[in-house]
């Protein structure tokens, strides 16, 4: 009897929730990005939301456990996707960016998934993220007519760093 009720208290102090931490900084340094937008989805559809603070840093807490899923926004800030060097921009839309070493593709949405146990704390790596800019613009054919219904995207090779 006395067993059982050990083992009830040592059961009621486990925690039953996570806890999921990270820093966002500029891409290529460790200069932090505050005011991040960090949505967290759970399995069960509960949304748990964050900001990063001033050196860039987040937590969430009370997580429950099971398949989280994170969304990062930055207003002014894209995140580089790594893509194959032989895929095409519309790999990149119709795969829902592959991850890969070769053309980065900026995405203005930070998205990824992991699974979290009762319990566990996890620190992600730090994401990088890059300042945006927004060419404004008409897209013409040769003859000087507009053409709609068009997206156009800058790319970098990764080697041309």
């Amino acid at each position: 009897m006395l067993l059982f009720f050990a083992l009830l208290a040592a059961l009621q102090q486990t925690p039953q929730t996570g806890t999921v931490e990270g820093t966002f900084v500029r891409l290529g340094t460790d200069f932090p990005i505050a005011g991040v937008e960090i949505r967290a989805v759970i399995a069960s559809s509960e949304r748990l939301e964050t900001v990063t603070d001033g050196a860039g840093r987040f937590v969430l807490r009370d997580v429950p456990p099971g398949r989280v899923s994170i969304e990062a926004y930055a207003d002014g800030y894209v995140f580089p996707v790594g893509l194959p060097a032989n895929a095409m921009v519309r790999d990149a839309v119709e795969a829902g960016y592959r991850s890969a070493e070769g053309v980065v593709l900026p995405n203005p949405v930070l998205r990824f998934s992991f699974d979290l146990a009762a319990g566990e704390s996890i620190k992600l790596p730090p994401a990088p993220a890059t300042p945006a800019s927004a060419i404004p613009g008409r897209l013409v054919d040769g003859e000087g007519r507009g053409i709609p219904d068009v997206t156009l995207a800058f790319v970098t090779p990764l080697a041309a760093r």
